[in-house]
């Protein structure tokens, strides 16, 4: 029994799938199997009795090389059962990446370390491989920040072109974008070259590599020391030296948008994997820039569409101050007063807008007052004033069911209200009051002092600081009043 198992413990020794060596522990080899000389390139009795080093050079246990892993000076007494990734020495002098497993074994009574040692060349390709798509993911990702944090195309195709360098095994990286208006490829962005010379180039959608790339919509490779290269900027190659060139083209939506070319001083491989992701990084600069184009269109039909309102606005106060004679001019200088004052006293930015619709309607109610009353040429009667003071809610009935004019009702409905309560229609007090509306009151009573009226001559401006600073605590709020003569 003893003698079949020692003769399958040796079957099991020379059959074995990785190689094995057994160490003394004084670092002799004493025994290898077959998959031993098969990996090394030695004869077993070339190996036995020869150091550890033989295999291992003591400059690889060291780690000489970033990836290769420190190995101790006598690498049987490491703790067993701990792996070991470090490369090993072939016959012929090659290299080999290796795997070891040590053991502690007894035999014929002598402690010996039992070292699996397994080639991973392809197990090492395949990390270093996993590293670089981790690399590319966190390229992408920091791609998508930049398209989601800016508007601003140049930043976005900035961020595109560092990790082209980053993760490409690439000198120089440049992207064009094609003016649908000339037909011509426009430099928006570089990086890596040591001069000028992209900028400066005239480029043609069609011609050349390039055009090649955007007609045939797929990435294309071309060695620039051939002389049957179709690479219509030779001023380029002359100033900055590059052999081998690769261009994608950058794609949205079935439209081509522009390209994405890298540059190398050196000769490169077409075919190694890293360049598929070239593919990708114009992908993802592609989506940017139409993200920040579709932005701008979309920013420039807001705007177009808040041009259009106010210019509506802006005609339906002249259509009132065509109604009533006295106020012409009213509205714009109050305007003016208004988003002053509102910018003295820091009202919020994005509320100025509405301060300025406000101000333009503030009076569109009056639309509705009878001419009897809106048009009399001396003073109102108490009946006329209770008309009168309808304007304001009949302003705000007016504009409530228009979305847009909505957060301007603060103004029209609350301009005739008075810090202290006595004004109308609500008789609203103190902070009660929309500060918008606070703030217009105090502009509107300074533009009215300095209008001529029908039953009065247009005041001074020192007559009209005094009255505003009479009604501060009154009818005007006193910090607008302050904020208000500052101003003035």
């Amino acid at each position: 029994m003893a003698e079949l198992s020692s003769t399958l413990l040796k079957e099991i020794f020379e059959t074995a799938p990785d190689a094995i060596v057994l160490v003394d522990m004084g670092g002799q080899i004493v025994a290898v199997n077959r998959q031993t000389e098969v990996l090394f390139g030695w004869e077993r009795d070339k190996l036995q009795g020869q150091p550890v080093e033989f295999l291992i050079p003591v400059r690889f246990q060291e780690g000489h090389a970033q990836k290769r892993a420190t190995y101790s000076e006598q690498p049987v007494i490491r703790p067993m059962g701990q792996p070991l990734s470090l490369y090993a020495q072939r016959a012929d002098g090659t290299e080999v990446p290796v795997d070891i497993m040590l053991s502690p074994v007894l035999m014929d009574g002598r402690s010996l370390v039992m070292a699996v040692v397994r080639d991973a060349t392809r197990s090492r390709a395949m990390l270093v491989r996993i590293e670089e798509q981790v690399e590319q993911l966190t390229g992408l990702r920091e791609i998508d920040q930049a398209i989601a944090s800016t508007f601003d195309h140049r930043i976005t195709i900035g961020v595109v072109l560092d990790q082209t360098l980053r993760l490409l095994p690439v000198d120089a990286a440049a992207v064009h974008l094609v003016d649908p208006q000339t037909l011509r490829l426009q430099f928006a962005g570089g990086r890596g070259f040591r001069t000028r010379a992209i900028e400066r180039a005239e480029l043609r959608v069609g011609l050349g590599v390039i055009g090649r790339s955007l007609r045939e919509r797929r990435v294309l490779w071309a060695d620039l020391t051939d002389a049957e290269t179709l690479f219509v900027r030779q001023d380029l190659l002359r100033e900055e030296g590059f052999r081998c060139y690769c261009c994608a083209p950058l794609i949205i939506k079935g439209q081509v948008i522009g390209a994405l070319e890298v540059f190398s001083r050196q000769q490169l491989d077409p075919y190694d994997d890293r360049f598929k992701f070239l593919e990708s990084l114009a992908g993802q600069a592609a989506i940017g820039i139409d993200a920040v184009r579709t932005f701008t269109e979309l920013q420039c039909v807001a705007d177009e569409l808040s041009y259009a309102y106010d210019a509506t606005l802006e005609g339906w106060a002249s259509a009132l101050e065509l109604r009533d004679e006295e106020t012409t001019g009213h509205c714009l200088r109050v305007v003016d007063h208004s988003v002053k004052l509102a910018a003295q006293a820091g009202l919020p930015k994005e509320q100025m807008v509405h301060l300025r619709r406000g101000a333009l309607l503030h009076d569109i109610g009056k639309m509705a007052i009878p001419d009897a009353v809106l048009l009399k040429p001396g003073l109102l009667t108490e009946e006329e004033w209770v008309v009168m003071r309808r304007h304001s809610e009949y302003g705000y009935s007016f504009i409530k069911g228009i979305t847009f004019l909505q957060p301007a009702a603060d103004v029209i409905y609350c301009h005739h209200e008075h810090w202290d309560g006595s004004g109308y229609p609500r008789g609203l007090k103190a902070e009660e009051i929309p500060l918008m509306a606070r703030i217009f009151a105090v502009s509107d009573v300074w533009d009215a002092l300095l209008s001529d009226r029908p039953y009065r001559r247009a005041w001074s401006e020192d007559q009209a600081r005094d009255h505003i600073r009479s009604q501060s605590g009154k009818y005007l709020d006193p910090r607008m009043v302050d904020a208000f003569l500052t101003l003035v």
